[in-house]
């Protein structure tokens, strides 16, 4: 889904991701009957130190891997790790008998800056999780998916009603991925031993966070001139890296807020440091 996105923002096609869109690239590929038999005896979480990590509590539209602010300052990557350890092995309590694994990969955990959090209006936490599930002995692989938990992010008052009632950001967050997880496990059927974990569906359409994508295109080509000495000029326009001997990279940048146009004004997209330009 989010590798379409990009798709549907060049074509300008708003309405191609929307509310009740599934939150995984696809259903489980194991049978209802396969899963019903698996307990799951281990949840393994990594975090690569590849992702990058947000350090400036100020930024509207961080463009890191890994944005999480809730905690106090320490290390976001353990941070994170707890998160979604705690979140997976709440939505795969299963009955089975078959010990398994669930083996988990971080690819994106982008929350929201403190100051987002205060001004923002139409921002979200965006997270991304490979998982991979193995039997617990041969380690052979049984299921694999990507999983997309996220979650409708709350800012100023509504935050801080959230939060006085216990509704914090990691506890919004640890239940979202635990029923992504729940949902992704049962998608062909199968049933779990806890209670249904409900997920929270995203109320309103938008764009993705804010950040760079390289788009590939080939540099204009210049066609020499004719006998006569007229020169013509082509343009040539393409995705393929190899249509011209030289091609350049075009920062695509999307807006984390949607139509909220924060201070800068209508029109004005926020430097990624939070100034306007």
């Amino acid at each position: 889904m989010k590798r379409l996105f990009l798709l549907c923002l060049l074509f300008g096609l708003a309405a191609c991701e929307g509310p009740g869109e599934l939150p995984f690239a696809e259903p489980i590929s194991a049978s209802s009957s396969e899963v019903s038999d698996w307990s799951v005896d281990a949840v393994r979480v990594s975090v690569p130190d590849t992702l990058s990590v947000s350090t400036n509590p100020n930024a509207r539209f961080p463009s890191d891997d890994i944005v999480w602010w809730e905690d106090p300052a320490g290390d976001r990557r353990a941070q994170v790790r707890s998160i979604v350890k705690a979140g997976v092995e709440w939505g795969s309590q299963l009955g089975g008998r078959r010990p398994v694994a669930i083996d988990v990969q971080v690819m994106r955990f982008h929350a929201v800056t403190p100051r987002t959090r205060e001004v923002g209006s139409n921002s979200w936490h965006d997270i991304t999780l490979a998982v991979n599930v193995r039997d617990l002995r041969t380690g052979t692989l049984l299921a694999k998916g990507l999983l997309e938990p996220d979650l409708d992010a709350l800012h100023g008052a509504a935050a801080e009603a959230a939060v006085a009632r216990g509704a914090t950001q990691r506890a919004r967050i640890t239940q979202q991925i635990a029923g992504v997880t729940q949902k992704w496990l049962t998608s062909t059927g199968a049933k779990v031993t806890g209670k249904r974990v409900a997920v929270t569906p995203r109320r309103t359409q938008r764009s993705r966070p804010r950040r760079t994508t390289p788009v590939r295109t080939a540099a204009p080509a210049v066609v020499p001139g004719s006998a006569t000495g007229s020169a013509a000029v082509q343009a040539q326009v393409s995705t393929n890296a190899t249509a011209a001997p030289a091609d350049v990279s075009v920062n695509v940048a999307v807006s984390l807020e949607g139509n909220d146009t924060g201070a800068c004004g209508a029109g004005r997209v926020p430097n990624p440091d939070g100034t306007c330009p």
